[in-house]
């Protein structure tokens, strides 16, 4: 079998954030009610979209802070710590896509956060 492309996710597939995604997570939706996030609760929502993750974690620990404004806080504190701290390629991460390009497939990077988050994922393993 051959193939020409492969398309792989960023955040914690291709790129070691140490869970930061869900630290991030976790403390926004916290600052939003006054209140620790039980880490079971933030688990629940791994995978998903992170604006579903907010509005369930609001649902279910009955609060009534607008989702829409806790998204734009979790982004806001995630580039905050992507910028402090990048995220790096897992180990062999490079390589794969070094010998998938000198095999002549494509490597396309995918994620469902914002492009300034993309970027920074991007810049952490030094390019674009």
């Amino acid at each position: 079998m051959t193939f020409s492309l492969v398309s792989l996710d960023m955040a914690g597939t291709t790129f070691d954030d140490g869970n930061t995604v869900y630290e991030v997570l976790g403390e926004s939706v916290s600052r939003a009610i006054g209140a620790e996030v039980p880490r079971q609760l933030v688990d629940k929502w791994t995978g998903t979209s992170k604006h579903e993750a907010i509005e369930g974690m609001l649902a279910a620990l009955q609060s009534d802070a607008d989702s829409n404004d806790v998204y734009a806080e979790f982004t806001k504190a995630l580039v905050d710590r992507y910028r402090n701290d990048p995220p790096a390629p897992f180990a062999g991460v490079t390589e794969m896509f070094a010998q998938l390009h000198d095999e002549g497939v494509k490597v396309a990077l995918q994620t469902g956060y914002s492009r300034p988050i993309a970027e920074l994922l991007l810049e952490g393993r030094g390019g674009r």
